[in-house]
C-alpha cells in the first residue's frame, strides 16, 4: 500500500467531528485558548508562532489555531490543556510532512468554501502538487526532505503574493526556491546543481524584475510551474520560453536547429541563451567573432558559419544606416530645421531592426534580409530628408544675408527721418514744457499749468499700473483731459506726451501728488479721484496693482480709504 493511501485512510479515520471544521469551518478568533497558553511559553519554538500569526492572512480572515491543528481552543479549567488536545476533538498537533498537503487542501481544494473568501484563488493546487516532482517524492517515495505547502508559504506568517514582503511575491520567489535549491547539503543526495539562484541573479530576467520593477519578468515558477513544479525537458524548453517569446519560438520551431538540436539532446533555446543566467541579447552574439555564439558549433567555412556572418553583416548595415540618418536629422533639428516628420518615420526603421533581430531565429539570411531591406528603405529616405534640410538651411542663410543688408539700409534711412521728426517735435514740446513749468518756480505756489501736468502724470501712472496702456484707456484719458482742462485734441495729446516723459523721468509719483495737494481744493481732488476710478475701469478689468495704486494715490492726496470707498460705491466696479 502506498504512503499516500495510508495518509488518506488515517485522515478518514479521524472522527467526523474532527473533519467537520474543514470545508464547513466557521472562522475562529485567533486569540483563543491556544494563543493565550502558547504566548507565555519559554520555548520560542512554541511561542513564536503566536506572534507571527497576528499578521497571517488566515488570522485576518478570522481563522484560529484549531483550523489547521484541530483540538478545542475554548477549553478552560485545570484540565484545559488535556481537553484542548484530546484526539476526540480532532487534535492533530503539528502535522506530519505527509499531512500538510491534506490539511491545507481541505480548504484550498474546496471551490465552494474558497469562494467565500477569495473567488480568484485556484483550487487545483493539491491536484497539481500530486503531479509534481515534489508531490511524487512525497507520496510515492515518502521523501522526508521534499518541499510542501509550508516550504514556500511560511507557516503562521502567510501573506498574499501581492505583498512585497510575501515569500511568494515575484521578487522573493527566487530566494524562496533557493532556500532549498541553493543548499548543497540538501540537494546533494539528489545530484541537483545548486548554482541556479546565483546564475539567475546574473540574468537579464532578474535585472528587469528587481531593478526595472517589471513584475511580469520571469522567475522560477514562471518556467518550472507553481504547485506542479517540474524540470523542463528538452522538448519543453521551447514551449516554456515560447510562452513569452512567441514569435521567436515559432520561427525556431520551423528552423533546421529545432530538429538538429533535439537529435543531439541539446535543449533548444538554452543552447544559445543558457537557462538560468540568460543575458541581454546583442548583435555581437551573431557571427564568428569572439562573442559570437554561433562559433561554439560552426566553423567559418561551413554553411552555418557563413549564414551567421551574413546575418551579422545585414544587422550591422541596418544599425549603421539608422545611426547615420538619426545623426543628420538631429543636426538639422539643432540647426532650427523642421524634421519632426522624418524623425517620426525613422521609428519604422527601429521597428524593422527589432523584427530583424527576431527573424534571426529562423537561421536564414533571407529571413533577416527581408526585414533589413525594409528598414534600409526608411533610413535612406530619412537621410535624404536630412540632406534636403541642410540644403534648405544654406539657401535660407544666403537669402537672410541679402535681406539683412537691405533691411539695414532701410533702417538707416528710417533713423534719419525719425531724427528729423524728433527735432521738430522736441521743439514743440520744449515750448509746451516751458509754458507749464514757468509757474513751478514762481513764488506763490503752482500755476494751473503745473497742476494739469501733475494730474495728467498721476492718471498716466495709474493707466500703466497693469503694465499695459490699452487703446480704450488712452481714448478715455484723452477725453478726461480735454473735458477737465478745456483743451482741444491737439493740446490734450501734447499734454499727455509731455506728462508721460516727465512721469518716466520722475523719481516718484509723490512729486506730482504734492503739487495737487497744494493746488487742488477738496472738491477738485474728489473729481480727480472719480476720474482715476473711471480710467482703471475703462478697459473692462480691475487689476490688483491698479487697485493698490488707487489707494496709495488717495492717501498721498490726503483723502484716505473712505473717499475711495465712496467713489467706488458711486461708480461701481465696472
Amino acid at each position: 500500500m502506498r504512503p499516500r493511501d495510508l495518509i488518506t485512510i488515517g485522515l478518514v479515520a479521524i472522527p467526523l467531528a474532527t473533519l467537520s471544521f474543514a470545508p464547513s469551518l466557521r472562522a475562529q478568533e485567533p486569540d483563543d485558548g491556544c494563543v493565550s497558553c502558547h504566548r507565555g511559553l519559554d520555548d520560542e519554538a512554541l511561542s513564536r508562532p503566536t506572534q507571527l500569526f497576528e499578521n497571517d492572512i488566515h488570522a485576518q480572515r478570522g481563522f484560529g489555531c484549531v483550523s489547521c491543528h484541530g483540538g478545542d481552543g475554548t477549553a478552560e479549567g485545570p484540565a484545559a490543556k488535556e481537553t484542548a488536545k484530546d484526539p476526540a476533538t480532532g487534535y492533530i498537533g503539528k502535522p506530519e510532512l505527509s499531512q500538510i498537503v491534506e490539511v491545507c487542501g481541505r480548504c484550498h481544494s474546496d471551490a465552494e468554501f474558497m469562494r467565500q473568501y477569495d473567488p480568484s484563488l485556484r483550487v487545483d493546487q493539491v491536484a497539481e502538487y500530486e503531479t509534481s516532482v515534489h508531490g511524487h517524492r512525497l507520496f510515492e517515495e515518502d521523501d522526508p526532505n521534499v518541499a510542501t505547502c509550508v516550504s514556500c508559504h511560511v507557516a503562521h506568517a502567510t501573506i498574499p503574493a501581492s505583498d512585497p514582503n510575501s515569500s511568494v511575491h515575484p521578487v522573493q520567489v527566487s530566494e524562496t526556491c533557493g532556500a532549498c535549491h541553493a543548499d548543497k547539503g540538501r540537494m546533494g543526495p539528489y545530484r541537483i546543481s545548486t548554482s541556479q539562484l546565483e546564475r539567475y541573479k546574473e540574468s537579464v530576467h532578474w535585472e528587469v524584475l528587481s531593478v526595472d520593477g517589471d513584475l511580469s519578468a520571469p522567475t522560477c515558477n514562471d518556467c518550472h510551474g507553481n504547485h506542479g513544479a517540474t524540470p523542463p525537458g528538452i522538448s519543453w524548453v521551447g514551449n516554456v520560453c515560447g510562452g513569452c517569446h512567441v514569435v521567436q519560438a515559432e520561427l525556431f520551431s520551423e528552423s533546421t536547429h529545432a530538429e538538429s538540436l533535439e537529435d543531439i539532446d541539446e535543449p533548444g533555446c538554452s543552447a544559445c541563451h543558457n537557462n538560468h543566467d540568460i543575458q541581454r541579447v546583442s548583435d555581437e552574439f551573431l557571427g564568428m567573432g569572439e562573442e559570437g555564439i554561433c562559433a561554439d558549433c560552426h566553423l567559418d567555412d561551413d554553411e552555418g558559419g557563413e549564414t551567421s556572418v551574413a546575418m551579422r553583416a545585414l544587422m550591422d548595415s541596418l544599425v549603421a544606416g539608422f545611426e547615420a540618418a538619426d545623426s543628420i536629422l538631429d543636426e538639422a533639428e539643432n540647426a532650427g530645421m523642421e524634421v519632426s516628420q522624418a524623425q517620426f518615420e525613422l521609428g519604422d526603421a527601429l521597428s524593422s531592426l527589432i523584427t530583424a533581430r527576431t527573424a534571426v531565429h529562423a537561421f536564414t539570411a533571407e529571413a533577416v534580409a527581408e526585414e533589413v531591406d525594409a528598414g534600409l528603405e526608411v533610413t535612406d529616405r530619412a537621410h535624404a530628408r536630412g540632406l534636403d534640410a541642410f540644403r534648405e538651411l544654406r539657401f535660407r542663410r544666403a537669402g537672410l544675408a541679402v535681406s539683412s543688408l537691405i533691411i539695414l539700409i532701410l533702417i538707416a534711412g528710417l533713423l534719419l527721418k525719425i531724427r528729423e521728426a524728433e527735432a521738430k517735435v522736441e521743439g514743440t514740446l520744449d515750448s509746451v514744457r516751458s509754458f507749464f513749468f514757468q509757474a513751478m518756480t514762481r513764488e506763490g505756489g503752482a500755476a494751473p499749468g503745473d497742476l494739469r501736468l501733475a494730474a495728467c502724470a498721476v492718471l498716466l501712472e495709474l493707466a500703466y499700473a497693469d503694465r499695459r496702456f490699452a487703446g480704450s484707456e488712452r481714448a478715455h484719458l484723452e477725453e478726461l483731459i480735454r473735458r477737465q482742462f478745456d483743451l482741444d485734441a491737439t493740446q490734450a495729446a501734447k499734454l499727455i506726451e509731455l506728462a508721460d516723459r516727465e512721469r518716466t523721468d520722475a523719481r516718484d509719483i509723490s512729486q506730482f501728488t504734492g503739487l495737487i495737494v497744494e493746488g487742488f481744493t477738496a472738491e477738485q481732488k474728489t473729481v480727480l479721484l472719480r476720474d482715476m476710478w473711471s480710467l482703471v475701469l475703462s478697459d473692462g478689468e480691475l487689476a490688483r496693482r491698479e487697485e493698490y495704486l488707487m489707494n496709495r494715490i488717495a492717501r498721498l492726496l490726503g483723502l484716505g480709504s473712505a473717499a475711495v470707498a465712496d467713489v467706488r460705491k458711486e461708480i461701481g466696479d465696472g
